[in-house]
Parts: structure tokens; sequence; C-alpha cells
């Protein structure tokens, strides 16, 4: 048993379901890359009855089965005006 009471199968379609959100991520003018709000908010919105917070997207795409299913990317970026 994991921390928040996950299991390594919560773990993996977590993982999966946050990564296909990555995945598919377009940057706009307004967000560049897919943060941690923004992967939690869509991941509630497409799955509902199955809600995480950024605490447990953060801590669940930071623990590694296996392959390497940490797809999560770490970006900076510098406007110049």
């Amino acid at each position: 048993m994991y921390e928040y009471g996950l299991t390594e199968e919560t773990i993996k379609l977590i993982q999966e379901r946050c990564n296909a959100i990555i995945e598919a991520f377009v940057p706009d003018r307004f967000i560049a890359y897919p943060d941690t709000l923004y992967v939690v908010s869509h991941y509630n919105e497409q799955f509902p009855n199955e809600v995480i917070d950024g605490d447990i997207y953060e801590y669940a795409m930071s623990i590694s089965l296996g392959k390497n299913n940490h797809k999560r990317r770490n970006c900076l970026f510098f406007i110049y005006l």
C-alpha cells in the first residue's frame, strides 16, 4: 500500500491517464505547459467519479513502477517583453 491509500494498480491508472492528458496538451498564449493545475483539472473533468488533487497527482507521478512511467515534464519558460 502506498501513501494516500493508493494501490499499484491505481497509481498505474493515474499515471496512464495523466500521461495521456500531458501528451494531448497543446500550448497556447495563456498556458505554456501542462502544469499540475492543468492536468488535475482535466483529469477531474474526464473522470468525475475518481477525482484526484494536486498532492495525489504529484505523488503518483513520482512513483516509478517497472517501466519508466514518469513522463511528467518540468519546464522553465521565459517571457521577454
